[in-house]
């Protein structure tokens, strides 16, 4: 026997519902009945306020029949795609970083730390300086040389590997086209640490300001420092030392423009000279690679191919120790293979200088003061005239 109204079994001779207080007159038997069919009333109401709860929150889904979808939550499985996410996370912002602090490596050498791009102004290739110092001092000469209107380049390397200081400083100047104004006016401090040499190359304007005890100044400025392998304070005395000279020079200094006369004749270098000094000028005197290109060509245009320049050795003296007519020493050089040879094949001194054209190419060479007969019809000499701007 049941309850009518709640559906609770009830015991034989109750007179109410022990479930629900109802008068068991209003409770009858069914022996059959299975409270979870469609006909239980508290069942289906369930179901209905989550059927109410479907189409609230897919009001914007269609249905023709009254299935439902029923969606259960696991929280193992959401754990694992929660902890998935973020090692892919974390592993993706730490492939960026990396990308983003990968060190430079100069290729040009076997060092494999983490180096500065080099500066317009400094190339550290042996690694002398920190990157605090090298910092520093490619700043520091920057300002100075825009300062001083003169380039101020230092070049550290290991070794020349056997080209000598002055071609290898002078080189690096001309190839990487140093120099400030049309005189490629600077110049380049080059230490080599393995040979423990340096050497300075000066161009332009600073050819002239450190000609003589000027260059004595600023060597004695940096000199001890080097010795001691100081080499960060001794490119601070370089830079620091170098501004004083040059402000200190700059207002004696006095530009010139450099015109010159190609004469094609065949005659010796005493005759040469003396006709360009008679004409107001001298023979040529080369100081850079754009000046030896410049006369060659006029030398071209005259179809002449042999000509005399002004520079000579006294007897008994090297050519390191000659200077061109206007006293300058000899920066620039480009002598044949062999050359300078000092005598000719019949034992005579060789002490003048000349450019000749070998297999479509110029070269210099020294020579005696009368070659007419090897280069009849071929030869001249080029004159160079000096004006203040």
């Amino acid at each position: 026997m049941v309850c009518k109204v709640c559906g609770a079994k009830l015991q034989e001779g109750s007179a109410i519902c022990e479930l629900c207080g109802s008068p068991v007159g209003d409770s009858e038997i069914k022996s059959d009945y299975d409270p979870f069919t469609e006909n239980n009333n508290s069942s289906g109401q369930w179901q209905e306020q989550f059927d109410n709860n479907a189409v609230k929150y897919n009001s914007s889904e269609k249905t023709t029949d009254n299935s439902k979808m029923n969606i259960s939550f696991n929280p193992k499985i959401f754990a694992i795609v929660a902890v998935a996410i973020l090692v892919i996370a974390i592993t993706a912002i730490l492939l960026i970083n990396i990308g983003k602090n990968k060190s430079f490596v100069n290729n040009n050498s076997d060092y494999s730390g983490t180096i500065i791009s080099d500066s317009y102004y400094i190339s550290d290739e042996a690694h002398l300086l920190s990157e605090e110092e090298y910092s520093y001092i490619a700043e520091k000469l920057e300002k100075t040389s825009e300062e001083v209107k003169n380039d101020l380049i230092v070049l550290t390397v290991k070794s020349t590997n056997g080209k000598s200081m002055q071609d290898y400083a002078d080189d690096y100047y001309d190839d990487n086209n140093y120099g400030y104004g049309n005189n490629k006016s600077g110049m380049l401090l080059l230490i080599a640490v393995d040979d423990r040499e340096w050497y300075i190359s000066t161009s332009g304007d600073c050819i002239k300001i450190f000609s003589g005890c000027e260059f004595d100044e600023l060597t004695e400025s940096f000199i001890n420092k080097l010795k001691k392998d100081d080499y960060f304070e001794a490119f601070k005395s370089f830079c620091n030392t170098s501004k004083e000279i040059i402000m200190e020079k700059a207002s004696q200094i006095k530009q010139t423009i450099s015109t010159y006369s190609v004469i094609k004749s065949d005659v010796t270098w005493y005759d040469a000279e003396r006709y360009a000094k008679n004409d107001g000028g001298h023979l040529v005197c080369i100081n850079d690679y754009n000046e030896f290109n410049k006369v060659c060509s006029l030398a071209d245009e005259k179809n002449i191919k042999v000509f005399w320049v002004g520079a000579n050795r006294n007897y008994g003296e090297t050519w390191n120790n000659a200077k061109w007519e206007d006293g300058k020493e000899i920066e620039f050089s480009q002598w044949y293979s062999g050359e300078p040879s000092y005598n000719s094949e019949e034992g005579n001194e060789e002490e003048y200088l000349m450019v000749f054209k070998v297999d479509g190419t110029w070269y210099f060479n020294d020579a005696e003061n009368d070659v007419t007969k090897y280069y009849k019809g071929r030869m001249g000499y080029i004159v160079e005239f000096e004006t203040e701007e």
